[in-house]
């Protein structure tokens, strides 16, 4: 085989490597920051219901002081009554104080309610922060595995990269550059090699001149797809 054909199949590999080295340490990243967004949404919401809880202490609070505001209200009332002089005014005095009862009744009434969905909500928010701790930790150790992760393959990238810097030495100057360029334009990938079954470029899948194909075949010289522009070789 020719030998600059065989140090850029070498730096080929190697170049692929790379790419597929620098995609995973970019995807790695964008992987910690999903899992932390479901985890900060999760976050989110148990803060969401907290706050819920503030609130309906808050308006407990209110109805119980509306209860009592009642409560004084109809003691007074019922002060009244024993210095009320007619049966018409006795009467209506009565309807007053009933009605305020009532207002009581549907005040205490609706406070259960509000004590009901505070129970609810902080049985709720006990289960989910258990869970939650749970979750905050397990992510913790998920981001520092990941990020150790992405350490090892910057390291690995910077010995390929060394290794790259020294292969490419010995390839000419304007092979190189060809190369590059082709790199470049054809997503990462400047060599092809031939289906001498079907008699196609396997980088552009287009057919290729017999004569073309047999020329190829010794790998004694580089050639070019007169389609795509790539390297060609072959490999039995």
């Amino acid at each position: 085989m020719n030998i600059i054909l065989a140090k850029l199949i070498d730096l080929q590999k190697l170049d692929t490597e790379i790419r597929h080295l620098e995609k995973e340490s970019l995807k790695i990243p964008l992987e910690i920051s999903k899992e932390l967004a479901v985890f900060q949404e999760k976050e989110k919401q148990l803060l969401d219901v907290k706050n819920l809880i503030s609130e309906l202490q808050k308006l407990k609070r209110g109805q119980e002081r509306d209860v009592e505001t009642k409560d004084t209200e109809i003691t007074k009332l019922n002060g009244q009554l024993s210095q009320i002089s007619t049966n018409k005014e006795y009467s209506i005095l009565l309807f007053e104080i009933e009605n305020k009862k009532k207002e009581k009744t549907r005040i205490e009434e609706t406070e259960l309610e509000t004590m009901y969905k505070i129970e609810v909500h902080e049985n709720n928010i006990k289960n989910t922060e258990k869970t939650f701790s749970e979750e905050k930790n397990k992510l913790e150790i998920e981001k520092k595995i990941k990020e150790e992760k992405i350490n090892k393959i910057k390291i690995t990238i910077e010995e390929k990269k060394q290794n790259r810097t020294e292969l490419v030495k010995d390839i000419p100057k304007d092979t190189l550059f060809m190369y590059e360029r082709i790199l470049r334009s054809k997503e990462g990938i400047a060599l092809s090699k031939i289906d001498f079954t079907k008699e196609i470029c396997l980088g552009c899948n287009m057919s290729l001149p017999p004569q073309l194909i047999n020329e190829v075949k010794p790998n004694k010289k580089l050639i070019n797809c007169d389609k795509c522009g790539r390297f060609l070789y072959w490999e039995d």
